[in-house]
């Protein structure tokens, strides 16, 4: 690669699935310079995939080793850490832009600027033919006649595309080199927000966008959805070579469970400004937002079941059921007056006093909301109790018994006075 001159690495990854999960990340050493993902591509199969990562390399990056890393980030259920899988580590050298002999120095060879902010930029060279050094830019250029030394100093630095490169006028061949300085321009977003439906179905894929307003420049941006503290997916745009502040409206798929209803989700917008950039990366979020995930009714209890009550006895026959909107319930049964419904707390219940083998049937409960019923089937027997001639047959059976032998002990007592006498 050519010192100051934009070269592409490109990290070509292959037989991987599902792409929307993938993140492909390149690396200089241990320092992350760019990150893109995929999460706006729905194929289910394997694909191979070409990613290029523009790269400005400067006089340090001769010899550094580059690294691409593939990343599943796969969310809820998937192995933590997410897996990955790299690259071995390559060597690109770095020679100057004109010729051999061409010596610019650019100090520092990297410079990261908020808009608005000042900068100073040193330029050399050791070379003794020098006519002059300077700057050509938009803003400030800079032109030293018989110098070796030319420095470009702005005070508030309101350009996008100033695009400084210092030159050395030389009296011998190259009778100029040149240089380009290596400059991030960047900018905070303005504001960030997200972008969901009023509701979103359970097992149905709804969208949810991060919208980044007036950030700069969109090739270090990465974007970032989180449920609570888990990080769903991530965004970036290494790809983008758009120097002026941009608004981004990024589309992230969500299949939302039962358990996601009420989870604060969150975007967060991350400036990843590479060597020279602040630490950590500065970055913006979203106010929270709870997102209501709507389904049908599910039963909390068995659907079946069988419960008995003696003739005359009570019981309490519950229903219940998770749904969001909350079900409302309807039992079905031949209406009695030692029947009473009572629906409280999320449970609904049929009260039955004094049962009779006329309360002995099939009671169904219904479940409702917009989205679906549950019912549930309860089995009432009513066991026979004593009856009420059988007591009194017993009462009867009982005296008679203790006459009958009151009388015997009577009768034997009376034959044996009247033996005496």
């Amino acid at each position: 690669m050519k010192i100051g001159e934009e070269s592409n690495i490109t990290c070509q990854v292959l037989d991987v699935a599902p792409i929307r999960y993938l993140s492909v990340k390149l690396y200089k050493r241990d320092e992350q310079l760019g990150n893109r993902s995929f999460t706006h591509d729905s194929t289910r199969f394997p694909v191979n995939e070409n990613v290029p990562f523009p790269v400005t390399p400067t006089r340090a990056d001769n010899g550094a080793e580059y690294t691409c890393v593939a990343e599943l980030q796969l969310g809820p259920g998937g192995p933590k850490p997410n897996p990955e899988k790299r690259s071995p580590p390559l060597k690109i050298p770095v020679v100057c832009a004109s010729s051999a002999v061409c010596d610019v120095n650019i100090d520092p060879s990297r410079v990261v600027v908020r808009f608005g902010d000042p900068v100073t930029v040193n330029c050399s060279t050791t070379r003794e033919d020098v006519l002059g050094a300077g700057w050509e830019s938009s803003v400030s250029p800079v032109n030293k006649m018989n110098s070796k030394i030319a420095v470009w100093n702005v005070s508030s630095l309101t350009v996008w595309d100033a695009e400084p490169k210092c030159f050395i006028n030389c009296m011998n061949e190259p009778r100029q080199c040149a240089e380009k300085l290596d400059l991030v321009i960047y900018k905070y977003p303005e504001n960030i927000s997200l972008i969901a439906p009023e509701f979103m179905k359970i097992g149905v894929e709804s969208t949810i966008t991060c919208q980044v307003l007036d950030v700069a420049p969109a090739r270090y941006l990465s974007v970032k959805l989180y449920k609570g503290d888990e990080q769903l997916v991530n965004r970036s745009f290494t790809h983008d070579s758009t120097h002026f502040p941009v608004n981004e409206s990024i589309p992230f798929p969500v299949t939302p469970t039962r358990t996601d209803n009420g989870a604060e989700y969150t975007c967060v917008a991350e400036l990843q400004l590479g060597p020279g950039g602040l630490k950590p990366n500065p970055e913006k979020r979203s106010p929270p937002l709870k997102i209501p995930v709507v389904y049908k009714p599910s039963l909390l209890s068995a659907a079946e079941e069988n419960v008995e009550v003696r003739e005359g006895g009570s019981i309490v026959l519950n229903c219940s059921a998770d749904g969001n909107p909350a079900p409302a319930y309807e039992w079905k049964y031949p209406k009695a007056d030692n029947v009473q419904e009572i629906t409280k707390d999320g449970v609904s219940t049929v009260n039955i006093t004094r049962a009779s083998s006329s309360n002995e049937r099939v009671y169904e409960c219904h479940a409702k909301n917009t989205y679906g019923v549950a019912m549930k089937n309860i089995t009432l027997t009513v066991k026979g109790g004593t009856p009420w001639v059988m007591i009194i047959l017993l009462i009867i059976g009982v005296v008679l018994a203790i006459a009958i032998i009151a009388g015997r002990i009577i009768f034997s007592r009376r034959r044996k006075s009247g033996s005496v006498l």
